[in-house]
């Protein structure tokens, strides 16, 4: 596979049809491994195609706590985590 056809692949926003589902996205500013900016492409891929879409950014978030985190919030119907 070249790179061009992995980052295709591996690119979520790119990946975006009629038939994918509604999608609530959380992710956290301070994000080291994946930027902030993948949710938000993706997110407005998902609008192009009128696909709800749930954005939620969350300031800091410690990546072994995270499940904790979230299961703290507001954010999510409770038994989602």
């Amino acid at each position: 596979m070249s790179d061009a056809e992995w980052e295709f692949f591996h690119s979520n926003e790119l990946q975006v049809d009629q038939h994918t589902p509604p999608a609530f996205l959380v992710h956290s500013w301070d994000d080291k491994v994946v930027p902030v900016e993948n949710s938000i492409r993706y997110a407005k891929a998902l609008n192009a195609y009128d696909i709800p879409v749930t954005p939620t950014f969350l300031k800091k978030v410690d990546t072994d706590t995270a499940e904790e985190t979230l299961s703290n919030t507001a954010l999510l119907p409770n038994g989602l985590i």
